[in-house]
């Protein structure tokens, strides 16, 4: 079988879709016949580099809806070669002349949403996003073979805009060709105090409350480290250290920056706990790679696959309040 992910972009800045992307290809590419990726440039360095997966960037002429003069043929060249084409998030133009163009061709397409389905997601838009979705998007998602789901929780929450009898969940895979070649030690080392925190630094991922609790525990001289690591916009990354500064914790948050995938590893292998009192995620993928290296992880019940984690025995579930992470 031959399959085709497309997506907006790949800049790594923006987060899970594109990491997970990323995992679900590599781990498709030893399965499948072939495996391609078709992206616009916009925030794209460093091309990635999957074994056995085709990556195709084309220029974004138009930034914020993603859109590209070239993008129309080019998808419909590899559409035409595929089997069936697998579209990640909704709002930008690749997404919906690619559902266009498969319909047009009579070739098979998932939607996966990304998690922007959700009541919580929709109200962010206002009146504007929920005309676009009538208009743009509503029929490109009735007209698909599959909507593809990363969790109980996300499908639940998306039931108001999709039909639930096309929905499916699938776990995101962690990144088999980073953690399965990662030597194991013959005797597990202690574990250090420090905290981790990892992924975008955004108002929706609550790091106020993080720092919050951290000011709470060392009034109670519990004095704890936490590393960041990830980027956000540059007047928000400014908000949170001059909030640091004011809570006078600078000395307990180390600001690592983004970090590549396969520089995380020894972070989750080395921290006490990963924290993301997220108030929306519709999945969590550094979670999975915490636990994945016997990393306890500290959630949100926004969080989506919270009950998973709790069941399993791998983490705490905690109210959004910095008193309860504290």
């Amino acid at each position: 079988m031959n399959v085709l992910h497309v997506i907006r972009d790949l800049d790594p800045t923006t987060g899970g879709p594109v990491s997970a992307i990323l995992a679900l290809s590599s781990m498709q590419a030893s399965r499948a016949d072939s495996v391609s990726i078709l992206s616009t440039k916009l925030g794209v360095g460093k091309i990635p580099s999957l074994d056995n997966v085709s990556i195709t960037i084309i220029p974004c002429d138009f930034l914020k809806w993603r859109y590209s003069r070239q993008f129309k043929k080019i998808a419909a060249e590899m559409i035409h070669e595929s089997d069936i084409v697998h579209i990640h998030t909704v709002w930008e133009y690749p997404t919906y002349i690619t559902a266009k163009s498969c319909n047009k061709l009579g070739k098979p397409y998932i939607f996966r949403p990304c998690g922007m389905l959700d009541e919580w997601c929709m109200q962010q838009g206002g009146i504007l996003k929920k005309v676009y979705y009538r208009i743009f998007v509503k029929n490109i998602i009735d007209r698909s073979q599959g909507i593809h789901f990363t969790s109980n929780g996300e499908k639940n929450l998306s039931e108001k805009y999709v039909d639930r009898k096309k929905g499916f969940v699938v776990p995101i895979p962690i990144n088999e060709n980073i953690y399965n070649s990662i030597d194991k030690p013959k005797q597990a080392k202690p574990r250090s105090t420090k905290l981790l925190f990892v992924g975008r630094l955004h108002p929706h991922k609550r790091l106020e409350l993080i720092f919050e609790a951290i000011k709470i525990l060392h009034e109670k001289r519990c004095f704890i480290v936490i590393d960041i690591a990830g980027e956000g916009e540059t007047k928000y990354k400014k908000y949170l250290v001059d909030l640091v500064d004011r809570l006078d914790i600078r000395n307990s948050v180390q600001w690592l920056g983004r970090l590549e995938q396969k520089n995380l590893v020894s972070f989750y292998k080395n921290a006490y706990l990963t924290l993301l009192p997220s108030m929306h995620e519709n999945y969590g993928n550094v979670l999975v790679e915490a636990m994945s290296q016997a990393c306890p992880v500290i959630v949100t019940k926004e969080v989506q696959i919270s009950p998973e984690i709790v069941e399993a025995g791998c983490g705490k579930l905690v109210e959004a309040t910095s008193y309860s992470l504290a």
